[in-house]
Parts: C-alpha cells; structure tokens; sequence
C-alpha cells in the first residue's frame, strides 16, 4: 500500500537551504596536517583511508555528515577549502581523505574500473566535437538524473564557471508524496520494466524500475541518457528496447516533479558536495568558461597565485562511495548497476585514481550523453 513519506528529504525545496558544514581554519590546519602525515609514509593515493588520513576533530564532524546523508536531509555541503593551495595529487588525496570518513568503499565508475571522475570541459579537448563527447565533457545542461549503481556521489568543485553550472537537488521522498496523487504514474515508474541498455556489442539491455519504496526508503534509480535503445544502436531491433508512450510521460512528470522540488546548491570552488544518490535526484545548468568569456569578451586577465585565473575552466571531481554500516538495502531488481559499481565483477582490473583529466580526449563508441562515463561495449577498446 502506497503511503505518505514522513522523511526529512521530503520537504519543499523552496524551503530548504540544505546541510551547509563550515570548516574553521584549525579545522583546514588538520586536514592538511593529515594530508602531510599520508604523504610522509609514502604510499600510493589508493591507500588513503580513514586509517591513513586521521581526523580526530574534524571525523566525527564527517561521520555526522554521513549518518546526515541516510537518516537526514540525504546532502551536505563541506565549505572551508581552497583548491587553489594544492597540487593536483594533494587535492586527491584531500578528496579521499575527507571522503574516506564518509563511506570506506569506493565505486567503479566504468569497466575500466576509474574510481575518479573529471568533470570539465578541458580546452584541450576542444578538436572533438561535444557530441561525441559524454555529457560530464561538455558544457551542456544536464537533466536530473542519478548516478545509476552509486550510493553516495560526491563532487568536489576545483573550479567553477564564469556563469552558470549550478547544481541543483531534489527529493525523490517529495516526489513520491505527489506521485501518491497521480497513481499511474508512480505505478509505472515502480514497474520492472525500463529498458536500460548495458552494452552495445553484443546488444545487452535489462528491464528494471526507476523507483522503489523498499524497506522505508524511497528509492531512485534513473537517468533519462540511459534508457531505451541507444541511437548508435537503433538498427539492432529487438522487442522491449523502446519507451512506451506512457513511460515517455511518466519520465516528463518524474523531471517536472523534480523542478518543483528543485534545490540550487551554492557551491564555491573548494567546496565538496555529499549527495545520498539513493534518494535525490540532481541537474546541471549549462555554463561558460572564464576564457570563453574573455575572448567573446575580451575582458583583462585576472592573476591569482600567478595564475590568469580567466584562463581557468570549469573542474569538479566525482567519487562513488558506499558506507557499509549505514548503507540501505537495494532492491533486488534495482542491483546490476550498483553490482557494476561495488561488487565483485571486474575486481581483477586494477582501481584506477587518475589525478588530473587525460591531456588527449578518446571519443567513445557510445554516449549515455547525462551521468555516464559510457554504455559498455564488450567489443571496444578499453578507454
């Protein structure tokens, strides 16, 4: 029986400035005290764990930011670094650090098995076309969406844009509370039957649902880019691999929905998001990069730590975490993503922890065009 969500995601977003965490400046001296301390031993960035990166003042801070992420307002928004400071290594290994207090297990964001994503539009990419780039490489908006198989996303904003690239959040919990008014819709969003394509050759799909209310969790698991027959692939036929006209509308009334509850996250560069992925959706507006603006422009140059910062584009890193102990359990029909991501497939391909974007882009066979690093291709080089 479907029934009104008593959660505190469930409030309107026009009501909620979020879960804001403000580093003090001895708090900062820690963090880069146990940066140091990880540095001194020598050991690769894989190895940066809560162990390895001790926090007495500032880990219980981050173990209330995670039990805030499944029992609370499922985000939170760490404020009080600056990128800026550090190396690229050092920035990484701050970001597994602090996020290492927040979940110990790492997801495998693609069959390569990166547990790191670069999200920019880097200007040494610009030779290839931005639709044959994936969506995190482009400027273009992003629609709400989750990350499909991750449990807590976390971005850590290195840079932001000259305008736009906002991220805003919304509540699947307030979602479900009015869909409870719209009963087809919620029923065909629960139904285990969404075409998901997981590879393109050989053709591979599976059907699963978009939303769950399992276990007293309402649980979301969708991202438009991913569902149906991809169009790379539209010759290969074949029964179940299209959106029906109705799912078509309940994906309209599942954004629509989002909007009304949307959250704007005022991120500043040096901040790091926590999103609990299982129950909130999340967007990108599209934006424009310093140095775009100033060659349109032709605005001067801004210096900043010997840096012409207007030569800065946009930067954010991505990591899949999961906290075993506070971890929701996933319906059974909604586990081949997050099984991609945690479990035991491909655990014989080393973890790869890219410290900075690829310098050349490799266009990849096949686009989601949202969240997705790639719709895997058994048959394609190993990107």
């Amino acid at each position: 029986m479907h029934t009104n969500m008593a959660d505190p995601r469930a409030g309107s977003g026009s009501s909620k400035i979020g879960y804001i965490v403000n580093l003090s400046q001895s708090e900062v001296a820690e963090i880069e005290t146990a940066r140091e301390t990880f540095k001194a031993t020598e050991a690769q960035i894989y190895d940066v764990s809560a162990e390895t990166f001790p926090l007495p003042t500032v880990g219980p801070r981050l173990e209330a930011i995670a039990r805030n992420l499944h029992e609370g307002t499922g985000f939170a928004l760490l404020h009080g670094l600056d990128p800026a400071k550090y190396s690229n290594e050092d920035n990484i290994t701050l970001f597994l650090g602090l996020g290492s207090h927040i979940g110990s297990q790492r997801g495998a964001q693609n069959k390569n098995r990166n547990m790191i994503s670069h999200i920019t539009d880097a200007k040494e990419w610009q030779n290839v076309p931005p639709e044959k780039r994936h969506g995190i490489h482009t400027n273009s908006a992003l629609p709400f969406h989750t990350d499909m198989g991750c449990e807590i996303l976390v971005l850590q904003y290195r840079r932001i844009a000259a305008e736009g690239g906002a991220t805003s959040l919304a509540s699947a919990a307030a979602i479900y509370n009015d869909l409870l008014k719209q009963p087809e819709i919620l029923k065909t969003l629960e139904a285990a039957e969404w075409p998901v394509q997981l590879g393109a050759n050989p053709l591979r799909m599976a059907t699963m649902p978009l939303l769950a209310h399992y276990q007293g969790h309402v649980i979301i698991s969708a991202d438009p880019g991913r569902l149906g027959l991809h169009p790379a692939t539209a010759e290969k036929r074949s029964e179940g691999c299209y959106l029906t006209e109705l799912q078509l509308r309940a994906l309209k009334v599942l954004n629509d929905l989002a909007e009304k509850h949307a959250v704007s996250i005022p991120a500043q560069a040096g901040d790091i998001l926590f999103i609990n992925n299982l129950s909130m959706l999340h967007k990108r507006d599209s934006y424009v990069d310093a140095d775009d603006k100033v060659a349109e422009e032709g605005s001067p140059a801004m210096v900043r730590n010997g840096i012409e910062e207007n030569t800065l584009r946009r930067w954010l890193t991505r990591l899949w975490l999961r906290n075993e102990s506070l971890s929701w359990e996933i319906p059974e029909d909604m586990k081949i993503p997050w099984q991609a991501a945690y479990g035991s497939v491909g655990r014989l391909i080393p973890a790869r922890y890219d410290v900075s974007p690829e310098k050349q882009y490799e266009p990849p066979k096949y686009t989601a065009g949202t969240a997705a690093w790639l719709i895997e291709d058994d048959d394609a080089q190993v990107e």
